[in-house]
Order: structure tokens, then sequence, then C-alpha cells
């Protein structure tokens, strides 16, 4: 039952010496200020921060954060201000209140559009910037939030069902792995199934469905390996409690959903949790079991001596259980345990006996240093520098799952799941990330592209120090994480600057001449209104921006004119284009020539040809693509985006590709093979030893299209032993 009383008993179990005065008195001002209000399920207001506190408690929270947590919807809700908090329950509590108000106001799941709002953009960034700030200083913030959201998750059925799908994906994007990265094993698990249930109600129930046909079998064979494994423990003279648990709903359908709907694949379905008193034991434990049950050897993970990301710690075997039945068994001490079902919140109700306990038997993570990655993202968010950029980072970097790897030191490394040898490169160090050249991965040579596995040792192979190149393009392609992302698109922004700004020139003056303007008509007065509003230091970063493709000369055009002129310029353009749209029965195709030195791709959905009727769509920060012009993936797109070209004369296009790869005999031969193949002829051909290992193939070709070569670099990469493909 929910009550104040229950809290306070509770908070008192764990801590003696809590300030009880403190709970009762947010209690009574939470009271008052909800005095009236009711939610939407028609209960009464003040049983939601309760129900909140009520959670925390029961994680064993402290008291300032159970009154913040009866206080959190006080500032959003009601007339009081932060400094009235601030005056009657303290800096601390004030501060815990703000966070768990300012994460309120962000909206995951509608960030405004960049183009069209861009201050309300920076200010949006920056409330998280701010949230993820608060997070690092003081964890209980997000603790808060998780314990509301999960309450909210608990009586979303008040709500329309659109509402409840908006929640639920939201839960499952965003709260459920965040309290995942917190540790919060029990909270994730609830969190996941509530916003299954509503998120997709078909597949919840089809699992839901499957699971109870065999419920009263899988909890007999629980009951029965569970008295086996206590009779063989007792044998040993090792105290332990074991328990079995069935995989929780959301995890089923996640499972499947890897093993393509055969459910007969799931082979951890079922758990037994065995927690004994000290590390020592649980590895006598272990020892045990695979003397009376036979282990597959490769599904035996040791997460003490390595923890997981997430401070997770436990041994994990999987076994031919009774009658060969295959059951996961995992091995952990009571505080190993009590971390694994609450994370972080754990640490706040240690007493000194148990700490002691802890220091001695685990290599568990402080929550200080549980936090380095959320002081990752409040510094690369100062440097976002689009709608579409900030997202993606955020969700690889704080909501995929985390692995670890090692350096040949034996250093750690937290990476996101599926990161790759280029992604370690550039978390040991931006300079290690530009002169990566290949790598290996637990001693063998491996292609950059190759994805890395949780406990890999990653050797990179460096270029000379003297080596002028940097990363190649193609690592866009399959980096994972924000920092080498964003190191790499650096290093071609500096690079090419000079040729992005010409470009960009080139683009703005064509848009402007379609609107019947030229650059003298627009006033110095406006160029520096437009940087300050874009956050630029000087008009050439605009320019170099819509050379490069972060921007288009048409969104550009709208910040010169305005969104209103540029409607009514638009508008006129149509007209004017629609009377000339056709000459002698053939419509009239608008050619544009500035696209000299801008990166070109030719679209894989409708392959283009010398001849077609064809329009670009510029990408993002990736050049123009040309697709046909009635190809439908355009008639989807936004039309701002989407530009006149036709093709220009045919050239032959001198190409120099460079390849490193592992030295064997052949490799040559199979790159040469490929090329013959597309009838290319090969002007030179260069190939050197970098060391007794790596071999550097340099060849040079003419080409017809650039198509071609779009087409020929990924095969390069797909030979055997070849580490790293890049066109000069």
């Amino acid at each position: 039952m929910i009550s104040i009383d229950n809290i306070l008993t509770k908070l008192q179990e764990s801590y003696p010496k809590a300030d009880v005065d403190l709970i009762k008195r947010a209690y009574i001002f939470a009271a008052d200020k909800h005095k009236g209000q009711k939610r939407l399920s028609g209960d009464k207001y003040i049983t939601h921060p309760l129900a909140v506190a009520t959670i925390l408690a029961d994680l064993y929270l402290d008291d300032m954060t159970i009154a913040a947590a009866l206080l959190h919807d006080t500032i959003e809700d009601s007339d009081v201000t932060d400094s009235e908090l601030r005056d009657r329950f303290g800096e601390k509590v004030a501060e815990l209140v703000s966070g768990v108000t300012t994460l309120g106001e962000i909206d995951f799941s509608k960030l405004p559009d960049q183009e069209v709002q861009e201050a309300k953009f920076r200010a949006e960034i920056e409330n998280l910037r701010q949230f993820f700030l608060a997070i690092a200083k003081d964890i209980r913030v997000v603790l808060i939030k998780l314990a509301d959201r999960l309450h909210n998750m608990r009586t979303l059925e008040s709500l329309t069902v659109s509402d409840r799908k908006r929640i639920s994906r939201e839960t499952l994007e965003i709260f459920a792995p965040l309290a995942d990265r917190l540790g919060m094993g029990q909270v994730k698990a609830e969190l996941e199934d509530l916003a299954f249930k509503y998120s997709n109600p078909e597949a919840y129930k089809q699992i839901a469905s499957i699971m109870a046909k065999g419920e009263r079998e899988r909890r007999n064979y629980l009951i029965q390996i569970k008295s086996i494994i206590l009779t063989e423990l007792e044998r040993e003279g090792i105290k332990a409690q074991v328990d079995g648990r069935v995989k929780h709903l959301y995890s089923v359908y996640k499972k499947l959903n890897k093993v393509n709907q055969d459910f007969n694949k799931i082979y951890d379905l079922m758990a037994v949790r065995i927690v004994v008193d000290t590390v020592e034991n649980c590895y006598k434990t272990m020892g045990i079991i695979h003397s009376k049950f036979k282990p597959m050897i490769y599904l035996i993970k040791d997460y003490i001596a390595i923890p997981k990301p997430n401070g997770y710690q436990s041994l994990h075997t999987t076994v031919f259980g009774v009658k060969g039945k295959i059951t996961e068994i995992q091995i952990r001490t009571e505080l190993m345990h009590e971390e694994a079902e609450q994370g972080v919140a754990a640490h706040w109700h240690y007493n000194e006996s148990k700490l002691s306990v802890y220091e001695k038997g685990s290599s568990s993570f402080a929550p200080e240093e549980r936090l380095g990655w959320v002081n990752k993202l409040a510094n690369w968010q100062k440097n976002i520098s689009s709608k579409q950029d900030f997202t993606e980072d955020l969700k690889i970097d704080l909501f995929n799952d985390r692995i670890f790897v090692f350096s040949p030191q034996g250093n750690i490394f937290d990476l996101p799941e599926e990161a790759t040898p280029v992604d370690f490169a550039y978390e040991v160090h931006s300079t290690v990330g530009q002169r990566c050249r290949g790598a290996k991965v637990n001693g063998r040579i491996v292609p950059l592209s190759y994805q890395l596995s949780n406990r890999d040792v990653v050797e990179i192979i460096l270029a000379p120090k003297n080596d002028k190149n940097g990363p190649a393009r193609g690592w866009l392609e399959f980096v994972k994480t924000a920092k080498a992302r964003q190191r790499i698109r650096a290093w071609f922004k500096n690079l090419n600057r000079a040729q992005n700004i010409e470009d960009g020139q080139k683009l703005l003056l064509s848009e402007l001449k379609i609107f019947g303007l030229e650059d003298k008509d627009i006033t110095e007065e406006q160029k520096k209104k437009i940087i300050n509003n874009m956050g630029l230091k000087e008009w050439n970063d605009l320019l170099a921006a819509i050379g490069d493709g972060t921007i288009t000369a048409k969104q550009a055009i709208k910040k010169i004119v305005g969104q209103k002129l540029y409607a009514d310029l638009d508008s006129k353009k149509d007209k004017v284009e629609k009377n000339e749209e056709k000459t002698d029965g053939q419509e009239k195709e608008t050619t544009y020539s500035s696209l000299s030195g801008i990166l070109v791709r030719y679209a894989d959905c409708c392959k283009p040809k010398k001849g077609d009727r064809v329009k670009g769509f510029i990408t993002q920060g990736q050049g123009i693509t040309i697709h046909k012009a009635d190809c439908h993936s355009l008639l989807t797109s936004p039309q701002e985006k989407i530009i006149d070209v036709d093709f220009a004369e045919a050239k032959k296009i001198l190409t120099t590709v460079e390849i490193t790869g592992q030295t064997r005999v052949g490799l040559a031969r199979d790159i040469t093979s490929l090329i013959a193949k597309e009838n290319i002829i090969i002007e030179d051909m260069q190939a050197t030893g970098i060391k007794p290992e790596v071999s550097l193939i340099k060849i040079t070709f003419f080409v017809d299209n650039p198509s071609i070569i779009t087409d020929l670099l990924p095969r390069f990469g797909q030979i055997e032993g070849v580490m790293t493909v890049r066109r000069k």
C-alpha cells in the first residue's frame, strides 16, 4: 500500500539517522500544492509523487532523494518557485527537483526542425547538455526521473491509444536503455515489458501466450534443478540462496527477432541465480556446477573479473541440466546481486560493514566511475552541428548496448555494441584515429569495418608519423561512436575548406539566379545577422557548409530573404517554370553546372545513365546523389533538397585507389582480376610492403562514370585479406 508512513518505515530501516521531519514537511507541502489536482485516471494527484517516492524507497535511496521525489512536480504543476524550495528544503533538494523539471521539459521524440527553428533547436541541445551535466553532478536526478516514468507506465491505461504508443516507444528508446546503462536491471525489465504491452500489443499477446503454455513445466523444472544445486553446495559447505527466473517478455521478443522467430533457439529462457557470500565461493560454485552438469564452453562468461560497462558483475555459465535441458546459471555475491537489480542506486545505502566486504570482494565501479559516459555526452553536445547528427549520436553513445575491449597493454575501453577498430582508435586518441591504417583483433588482422565483441584485444596498425594522409571518407559508413564521426567529418571539412567555400559560392549564386537575385542583393547587415543566428563566425563558414552539403543553398536563401518572402518568390518561380516546362512536347531540362569539386554519387535505386533526365538530392556531408527525374524515392524526399542537374559531357576520369591488405600470394592478382572483369584499363600499379605482414597497393585507372568507382570500392573491401580501401 502506498502511504507516507510506509515510505518512512522503509527509509528508517535503511537509514536509522534519516531526516524524517524533512520527508514529512515535503509531503505536507506537496499535498497542499497539488490540492484539487487529479490525474487522468481520476486519482488525486498526490498519489503520483507518493508512488514515485515509494519506488525510490524500495531502491533504498536516501532522505533528500525521497523528499525531492515528493516535490518533483511542484514547480511544473503549481506556483512554486525554485527559490521557495531552496528556502524551505535546502539547496540539495531544490537542485534535484530543478534537474528533474529540466528533463521533463525535453521532448526526446519531437526535437524541433533545425532549418526552421535554429534558436529553439540550440536551446533544446543546451537543455540536454545541462541535464547530462546534472547527472554527472548528482545521479539521483535521473533516478527520480526513472521512478517517475515507471509509475507513469504502470498507470498508462487511462491515456488514449495514440498517447500510450508514443510514450511506450519513448520508454523503449530512451528510459529503459538509460536504466540499463545505470545497471538497474529490475527497473529496466519492468519498463520494457510495460512499454512492449502498449507499443506492440499483438506481439506482446503472442509472446505471453507462448510463455504461458510452458509455464507449469518450467516452474517444475526450476524446483527440481534448484534442489539438486542446493544439495551439491551444502555437501561442499557453501551456503547459498538459489532462485529461478524466466526471461521477461520483451527480452524474449528481442531474442526471437535475432534467431528468425525460432523459439527453440532461445537457450537462456530460464535462468538459475545462485547468491553466495564471497567472490572465492562464486568460482568454487561454478566448479561444482560443472562437475555435475556439462557446460557449453563457449557460453561461460566471467563478468566478475571483467564487469559489463554498466558495472554488472556475475559468473554466467550455460549447462546441459536435468535430462539435458539447456539452462543458464548465474553466480554472484549478495552485493553483486543488489547492484544487478538496483545499479547505481545500491550505492546509497551501503553501511560500513557492507562497504568493507564490497571493497574486498568486488571490482565493481563506484557511481562516479560509472558516469564517464555522461561527461562525454555533455562535451560532444557543445559542438553539435545538425539535428540528424545529434539524435543519431545520442542514441548510439547513450542508449546502445555497450562492450568492453582491451588494448594490448591491458587498458579497458568502453564502446557501443558493433563498434569497429576505427572507433577504438579514436577512443584511444584522435591522433591514433587519424593515423589508423589497419587493425589486429586477438592477434589476427581484420578489416577496419570489423565489428568488435566484448573482451576483444585490439591493436591498431599506424601510418608513419610523416604520412600526411588522414582518415578515409568511407569510414563514416561504418563507425559507431560520435567521437569517431565528429573527428572524421572535421578532417574533411578542414582539408577541403577552400574548395567547399568555392563550391558553396557557386551553389548559392546559381540558386539566387533562379529567384532573380544576385550576390550584390545580399547586404553586409543581412550576412552578419544570418551568421549570428546560425552560430557561425564568418560568411565563409556558411559557404563552406553549403559546399560540403551540411545545408542546402535553398535553406540559406530562406534565411537570407525570410520564410514568407522565400515562399512568395518560390511560388512565382514555379509559375514561370510551369509556363516554360514543355518545348515541342519535350520537358525542358534545367542544367546545373556547379558540381565541380562536390562529391557526386549515382543512386542505386534507379541507376541513372548518360542521356537520362536526372535530378540531384543533397545529403548533409555527403554531397549530391544523382537520381532519374522520375525516381520514386524523390517523391517522398524533402523538396528543398532536390536540385536540377544534367550529365556533363562524358570524360574519362583518372582515379587512383590505395589498398592495404594482409601480405599473401595472389593479393595483387585478385585485385587486378576484379578490375579486369569491368573492362577497365589499368594505367599504373605499384605494390610496396609497409610492414612484414601488411602490403600497400596503389592502382591508377580510367573510368567513364563515377558510379563505377562507387561500385568498385566496397568490392575491393570484400577481397580476402584487404584491410582498407581509399580513393586518392
